[in-house]
């Protein structure tokens, strides 16, 4: 899709697999409600708890009909929520002069790569012109939450395809057979840890939508990293999710947006976090971002070489 040989895709998301994709290659990317889209037939199942399936596109409209395809409710898949949706596309164009933006205060905006910083920040204040109100907000906790619950994931992970990575191990790549296996150590006490820490992370994130309809922070904290700079895939992947998996804990939807270049040329993404099943909004909030910018057209320097 970054080369534009199509205009949409379909990917899963546990903890960023949407979103993160997204904003490196410089397309619009959405994490959906949890149950919003049916997991039924999914093959990438890690985490039920917080496994999606979400669409990307070239735009937020292209994004939005996507979803309002792909959104239903399925009985066989145990996540799935019956819901109706406002028409969400018959308002994309309404503006954000109803909307407050909460921009946190701590974390995650911490240690970002060149350029990263200043494109996002750029972004909140191009929403706050076209009427958004901008608010800080306090999210304790953000900077533990991912250590905290990721034995919930692996062990999740390791249950569901623990027949075949110990049967057929053969079929996987090696980063991969050792990201499941570490489900293999994880104690119920773990566990129960883990889901306690989830819940508390949740109120934190509850108390913050009682202020502010939607939370922007970067999507990742850098741009695309090289092969060479990946070879540890799992501290590589922990590291481009820093910002993305907090918000699947929460189960919330998130949409990334192409919101400028690095340095280098490479993209750079916004995340807007919403309510539950208010996608609608985010798309509204997108739609006006790009409304008014033309970074979404844009191909990092590498594709039209």
């Amino acid at each position: 899709m970054a080369a534009r040989m199509c205009v949409g895709a379909v990917g899963s998301d546990t903890g960023g697999s949407v979103r993160t994709p997204a904003a490196l290659n410089g397309v619009t990317g959405l994490r959906p409600s949890l149950g919003s889209i049916p997991m039924s037939g999914s093959k990438t199942q890690i985490c039920p708890a917080i496994d999606t399936v979400g669409p990307l596109g070239l735009s937020v409209d292209i994004v939005a009909r996507l979803f309002a395809v792909m959104a239903f409710y399925d009985d066989t898949d145990v996540n799935s929520v019956c819901h109706t949706w406002d028409n969400y596309l018959a308002r994309l164009g309404h503006g954000v002069a109803d909307l407050t933006l909460g921009l946190p205060e701590a974390y995650f905006f911490d240690d970002l790569g060149p350029g990263v910083g200043e494109a996002v920040e750029a972004g909140a204040r191009l929403l706050e012109t076209a009427g958004a109100k901008l608010k800080p907000v306090r999210l304790e906790g953000a900077e533990t939450v991912h250590a905290e619950v990721m034995p919930m994931v692996w062990a999740d992970a390791y249950q569901y395809h623990r027949d075949r990575v110990e049967g057929e191990p053969e079929r996987f790549g090696q980063d991969v057979r050792d990201r499941l296996r570490l489900g293999r150590d994880v104690s119920g006490r773990d566990y129960a840890e883990a889901l306690r820490h989830k819940a508390r992370w949740n109120r934190t994130v509850d108390r913050a939508f009682s202020e502010v309809d939607i939370i922007l922070t970067p999507t990742a904290p850098v741009t695309a990293p090289s092969l060479i700079d990946s070879q540890n895939m799992l501290a590589t992947t922990h590291h481009l999710t820093r910002f993305t998996f907090p918000f699947s804990w929460a189960c919330l939807p998130g949409l990334s947006v192409p919101c400028g270049l690095s340095f280098e040329g490479l993209p750079i993404g916004m995340l807007l976090n919403g309510r539950p099943f208010e996608e609608g909004v985010l798309f509204r909030a997108g739609y006006a971002y790009q409304s008014e910018t033309d970074w979404h057209r844009k191909s990092p320097p590498l594709l039209t070489r």
